[in-house]
């Protein structure tokens, strides 16, 4: 992934506290599974609803 390299990107990255990290498709799934697991335990421990 050389785009994630380029000087501008790496600027953007690093201004919205972002790491850029490489991974397979059944990586980044398994990742965007247990961060969902992970806010809905918070959300359904604090009580938060949308409003």
């Amino acid at each position: 992934m050389k785009i994630v390299r380029l000087p501008e990107l790496q600027a953007r990255f690093q201004d919205a506290d972002l790491e850029p990290v490489g991974s397979t498709p059944l990586a980044f799934a398994a990742f965007v599974c247990n961060e969902l697991a992970r806010y809905a335990r918070e959300v359904k421990e604090t009580g938060m609803e949308a409003s």
